[in-house]
């Protein structure tokens, strides 16, 4: 942002090795935040989002592709996270918000490209149903539902959250593993 400074280029060259080097440490290969925190993994998706559209914006190199890549993994994650009201499971430090809406800034960019976000962000009413059961084994989520239902009875759905994230040192977490969230009947 300064290329009057003599620096400049190496700050930005840090500045991308410090981005890529923490998304590499906190989120996992399949775009799982490891903080285990469903609003966590929601907020850095923002983050991450807005990083990327800076450096493209103003022709920064930003990773090759991967966080792209990346960004888009962390969106399908979303896509079953979310519960068929629309909220953030409370997983970890997640406090109950409003459910996200089809013109969420950050998810409804995602939702243009991966049919099963655009079918939970509208409730049913565009995209496509994803799978029933998702399990991100290294990440410690399962995530069960009886089905994706409709429009007329989207937030009817059974949803069933288990959380065995028992794995040290990745990143900071939080301490409930072996928790459950199960969401049903609206």
């Amino acid at each position: 942002m300064f290329p009057e400074f003599a620096r400049a280029g190496e700050w930005a060259e840090l500045a991308r090795k410090r981005l890529e080097r923490t998304a590499a440490n906190t989120i996992s290969p399949a775009g799982v935040h490891l903080e285990h925190s469903a609003n966590y993994h929601l907020f850095t998706l923002g983050i991450l989002t807005r990083a990327h559209d800076f450096a493209k914006r103003h022709g920064l190199p930003c990773g090759a592709g991967e966080l792209e890549h990346t960004l888009e993994k962390m969106a399908r994650y979303a896509a079953y996270l979310l519960q068929p009201d629309g909220r953030e499971p409370l997983l970890g430090d997640t406090e109950l918000a409003d459910p996200y809406r089809p013109d969420d800034p950050v998810l409804s960019r995602y939702a243009e490209g991966d049919p099963v976000l655009r079918y939970n962000l509208s409730r049913g009413r565009e995209g496509t149903p994803g799978e029933t059961a998702v399990v991100y084994r290294d990440e410690g989520y399962a995530i069960l539902r009886d089905a994706w239902h409709g429009p007329a009875d989207f937030d009817q759905g059974l949803y069933l959250l288990f959380a065995a994230a028992a794995h040290p040192g990745r990143a900071h977490k939080q301490a409930d593993d072996l928790s459950f969230i199960l969401f049903a009947r609206g």
